[in-house]
């Protein structure tokens, strides 16, 4: 999963608890170019997990986090 660039999770009922759990492992993709979340139904405490995640491995040139339930929490 290391050399993982695209990841496109979109449409799924991950959560926000999925979305913290999705964000633990994007630390592991040092590669990720893409990572597609839309209409996954995370809300703002998963959203804020994932970009931070996303900062961290500082790679990710596309994140698509349209359609979810941000401001929601």
């Amino acid at each position: 999963m290391s050399n993982l660039q695209v990841l496109d999770l979109s449409k799924n009922e991950l959560g926000s608890e999925g979305g913290k759990y999705l964000a633990t492992q994007i630390l592991k993709v040092k590669k990720l170019k893409e990572l597609r979340l839309a209409e996954c139904h995370i809300t703002d405490k998963g959203i804020i997990e994932i970009i931070k995640s996303v900062d961290e491995i500082n790679c990710v040139a596309v994140l698509d986090l349209s359609g979810n339930e941000i401001g929601k929490s």
